[in-house]
């Protein structure tokens, strides 16, 4: 049914089930998801959360954290994969294909909609991600959930700017007073946020 030529993604869904294991089933549910590639996470959520609704953004082109001399990731058949992916769930889908930041601001801006979920999964430097965050932030809903994937991805092999977990702490480090973080995930690869206030 799904064509997918990598899988970022599964090791997630043991955590996301546990968030969403309380929610109510007739109730809507706005997610923001920032990074869909082959739109594994995007068609999770679409197909496992009855009634969600995803507003995804990626430029479909990948990142300094991404080999432009990897023969194995085609962008081109990446967002073709894409596409096919979340046919099925098309009207409940909203794909901006740009930068996170721009795509982030132009919503903040025009405060036209509110998430109750936001799962971050873009560009993995330090300094791409806190600002994700914190943009990620306003948009969410007093309540909604905030996910972050990959919080030691690089940690060992790359430099603290070139990976999430310090644009992650140093988020938590300001907004800390608004945020009570989730502690039951099952694994420690990613770690989830409540908005607490605004």
């Amino acid at each position: 049914m799904f064509r997918w030529d990598h899988d970022w993604f599964s090791f997630n869904i043991e955590n996301l089930e546990y968030l969403f294991s309380n929610r109510q089933h007739s109730d809507r549910i706005d997610i923001l998801e920032i990074g869909a590639f082959e739109g594994a996470s995007t068609c999770w959520f679409l197909k496992c959360i009855s009634e969600s609704y995803v507003t995804t953004i990626d430029t479909w082109e990948g990142g300094i954290d991404h080999d432009k001399n990897n023969a194995e990731i085609n962008f081109t058949k990446v967002k073709d994969n894409f596409d096919y992916n979340i046919s099925l769930y098309k009207d409940r889908v909203t794909a901006i294909k740009s930068d996170s930041h721009s795509a982030l601001m132009k919503m903040c801006i025009e405060n036209v909609k509110k998430f109750d979920f936001a799962y971050i999964d873009g560009s993995h430097t330090a300094s791409d991600v806190n600002l994700d965050l914190i943009l990620s932030f306003r948009l969410l809903n007093v309540g909604g959930l905030l996910y972050l994937d990959d919080y030691f991805w690089g940690f060992n092999d790359k430099t603290i700017y070139e990976s999430p977990k310090l644009g992650i702490d140093s988020f938590v480090s300001v907004y800390k007073d608004k945020l009570r973080v989730i502690d039951a995930l099952k694994n420690n690869k990613s770690t989830c946020f409540v908005k607490v206030s605004e």
